[in-house]
């Protein structure tokens, strides 16, 4: 054993917990990214026995360093409640993460640029998940998001290449900017009638989206929201809408019709679907 983990070791704690804790202190002492500086953030020793340790299950877990290069699948003690800004960021090996039922907040770009990220299961107790969370995170294949949180931020899944399906609860009620933009995998969505709002470039360049539904609760589409979505085919715009972007469906070049409700403000779409076959409802 090393001698810098004898006292932490011997404090009593079960051979699960050794085992995780010996895994951890590997990952991030041994690891060549990280400088002395860095270091010192999580380990204590003195006279090179390990005093102190910011693991998991001291619940100080904001404490490891940005760059740390975890690999494989992770877990997260219970007694958790945040994964800070960055936590896990730039990530490239981390495959999975298993994410505690006490966590509440999913911080911004918490997992951005986990190339490698191929699943996660976000617990009903998150309310918040951050902007640019799992952006670049170009091997995630599909997401459920849980009814405990109301708002998809800013990128939050910007350019997940690999998404080809997610699951938004009715408890949503705005989809923020470019939230699904360069998601080429994703083929169709649902959008639950609580959305309020679409913001702009939400869904640009989902280039496998064929068809989408947009409840009558949706009153704004920001600019762009859907441009360049090459494979759409046809769409509906809510009979509540009151703003529509410009340019949200530029270069949607299979797109034959868009649906419009009988009721709906012309001066709403007047100008912004210019050469564009419509059909009234």
């Amino acid at each position: 054993m090393d001698k810098k983990l004898e006292f932490y070791l011997e404090d009593n704690k079960s051979l699960l917990q050794q085992n995780k804790i010996k895994e951890f202190f590997e990952f991030v002492y041994n690891d060549p990214l990280l400088n002395e500086e860095e270091k010192a953030e999580i380990f204590t020793f003195v006279n090179d026995i390990l005093q102190y340790f910011n693991y998991p299950n001291s619940y100080n877990f904001e404490y490891v360093p940005k760059r740390t290069s975890f690999s494989g699948k992770v877990y997260i003690e219970e007694g958790n409640t945040t994964i800070k800004e960055s936590q896990f960021e730039f990530c490239q090996s981390l495959q999975s993460i298993q994410l505690p039922t006490s966590l509440k907040r999913i911080e911004k770009c918490a997992f951005n640029g986990c190339k490698s990220l191929k699943s996660i299961t976000i617990p009903d107790s998150v309310t918040e998940i951050g902007e640019r969370a799992f952006r670049k995170c170009e091997s995630l294949q599909s997401i459920t998001i849980p009814d405990s949180v109301t708002k998809i931020g800013n990128s939050t899944f910007d350019n997940c290449f690999s998404l080809k399906s997610i699951t938004i609860p009715d408890s949503v009620t705005e989809i923020g900017v470019s939230a699904f933009s360069g998601c080429d995998s994703l083929q169709s969505i649902v959008i639950p009638d609580s959305v309020t709002e679409i913001g702009g470039t939400a869904f640009q360049h989902c280039d496998s989206l064929q068809s989408v539904t947009i409840p009558d609760s949706v009153t704004k589409i920001g600019m762009n929201a859907f441009a360049g979505c090459s494979s759409l085919k046809s769409i509906n715009l809510s009979k509540d809408l009151s703003y529509l972007g410009v340019n949200v469906f530029k270069d949607c070049k299979s797109l034959k019709e868009i649906i419009i409700p009988k009721s709906l403000d012309p001066s709403v779409y007047e100008g912004k679907i210019l050469k564009r076959p419509r059909k009234f409802v």
